[in-house]
């Protein structure tokens, strides 16, 4: 790309990554988005109280990229809030989403930004992404996101189904204040899926197909919190009935079940949590079989019908 290219793309964007205790990643994070095809982009941290050494981190790398790095500090508020502080802070025409534990491919801005400036019409962009699991012996798969109803349709049952919409969306900062941004009332979770619907409601948004961001496996990620992400999502669900109330009580059933055999199931106690498990089903065999029917068609592909 030629040089003068470059210094107009690298200016048109900022990128957020909210930081919570990411001492381990977050360097790797912040050089794969300085070291973008576009140039060197602006780039804001906003470190949610971390207690690790982070902060000492951040300010180091703030040292070496005065030009370009921002580290706005916040208490613990969760990565949903410091996305919306990020966006506040950022001066740009677009803003990218980028979470301290992934890191892209250094063609991703430039492959949006490109989109972006040939349809005026675009409110917002997301990348295929491999997912990085945490066991090492599944191979990763490169996942490729539509911005249709089917996908949608799977994503609100199975959270595997996402787009990675909080590291593959590059989005222009008016519209997103213009659908609401993240909604900090969710505490961080499941306020992907929120957002996530509002950009599909929108009919302003498509997918660039290709590995263009890359997702680890932090310890601290919000999603591993059941018990904190079953409420969120449950909100989430019933939002969405008063779009479409048949999809939202089949989700609300799927995710009542999945959560009565997550507490029945425990890892560590393998033979007594099986044998309980198995119990419960043998009592409820309806439950069982909506619960497998799901299961079934997300593995081989949602039909539009009701479930």
């Amino acid at each position: 790309m030629p040089a003068e290219s470059k210094i107009e793309l690298k200016q048109l964007v900022t990128v957020v990554i909210p930081c919570f205790n990411a001492e381990k990643t977050i360097e790797k994070t912040v050089s794969s988005a300085l070291e973008q095809s576009i140039g060197r982009p602006k780039v804001i941290i906003v470190d949610d109280g971390s207690t690790d050494s982070s902060a000492e981190i951040l300010s180091q790398l703030v040292e070496h990229n005065t030009d370009v790095l921002t580290v706005v500090s916040t208490v613990n508020n969760g990565a949903c809030y410091a996305r919306r502080a990020g966006v506040k802070t950022a001066t740009t025409e677009y803003v990218a989403f980028l979470d301290a534990d992934d890191f892209w491919h250094p063609q991703k801005l430039e492959f949006q930004l490109k989109l972006f400036l040939s349809n005026d019409c675009l409110g917002g962009i997301t990348t295929g992404f491999q997912n990085h699991k945490s066991r090492t012996w599944l191979t990763p798969r490169e996942r490729n996101f539509e911005w249709n109803r089917k996908e949608m349709v799977r994503w609100v049952f199975m959270g595997a189904s996402a787009p990675a919409l909080n590291s593959t969306l590059l989005i222009r900062k008016d519209f997103y204040w213009e659908i609401g941004g993240h909604d900090t009332s969710l505490g961080s979770h499941a306020d992907d899926l929120d957002l996530g619907w509002r950009l599909f409601l929108s009919s302003r948004m498509v997918a660039k197909k290709g590995r263009l961001a890359f997702l680890g496996a932090s310890t601290t990620q919000v999603h591993l919190d059941i018990e904190k992400m079953a409420p969120a999502l449950e909100t989430v669900i019933q939002r969405i009935g008063e779009i479409d109330p048949i999809l939202s009580k089949k989700a609300l059933r799927y995710l009542g079940i999945s959560n009565e055999i997550k507490s029945r199931w425990d890892r560590q106690r393998f033979i007594a949590s099986s044998a309980r498990l198995m119990e419960w089903a043998f009592q409820h065999p309806g439950k069982i079989l909506f619960f497998l029917t799901v299961r079934i068609r997300e593995k081989t592909g949602f039909r539009l019908t009701p479930i």
